[in-house]
């Protein structure tokens, strides 16, 4: 019998952190997906004939639903941050202290549309805004918030996972 030398090529380590990212936040949209499907379907079937429902899946206002569409996006998009975030902490920390970073995230996600200016930093922050009137500003604020957070989250952890010895 004769050895036989396989030959393959190294996978980057870029595509790795890629496809890493890409499978973490495509199975968080697809739970995010699932979780309002099934509570849309909860809430038609079991809910919408009680009395205290509001009959209706959009509230009547602009300025209403305004307000909720930036509220849900503000939540998504700070729940992406924050699975960025593991993703960047994982690389260089166990487990433990990325869980207690991601926590420690979400609390000040939570208390920023409280503080004057601590919410400007947070997808969150701008659901206090939206009667101010300026859907759009806030919109593009909290889209902003979103891609440079994950623009420098990515940048950080391909400097981290470039100089990891395996």
């Amino acid at each position: 019998k004769s050895g036989r030398l396989i030959l393959f090529k190294d996978t980057k380590r870029h595509k790795i952190l890629s496809a890493k990212r890409a499978a973490l936040f495509i199975v968080f949209l697809l739970y995010f997906a699932l979780l309002c499907a099934t509570v849309t379907v909860t809430y038609v079937a079991h809910l919408d004939h009680l009395a205290i429902a509001t009959h209706t899946i959009f509230p009547a206002s602009l300025l209403e639903t305004q307000r909720v569409v930036l509220e849900i996006l503000g939540y998504l998009f700070t729940e992406l941050i924050a699975l960025s975030l593991a993703l960047t902490a994982s690389t260089i920390l166990t487990g433990g202290y990325t869980i207690l970073i991601v926590i420690f995230y979400q609390l000040l996600s939570m208390l920023a549309p409280k503080l004057s200016t601590l919410r400007y930093f947070f997808p969150t922050g701008y659901k206090t805004l939206a009667e101010s009137g300026d859907f759009a500003g806030n919109m593009l604020a909290i889209c902003g918030i979103l891609i440079v957070s994950l623009l420098l989250s990515r940048w950080i952890a391909a400097r981290i996972f470039k100089r990891i010895e395996y």
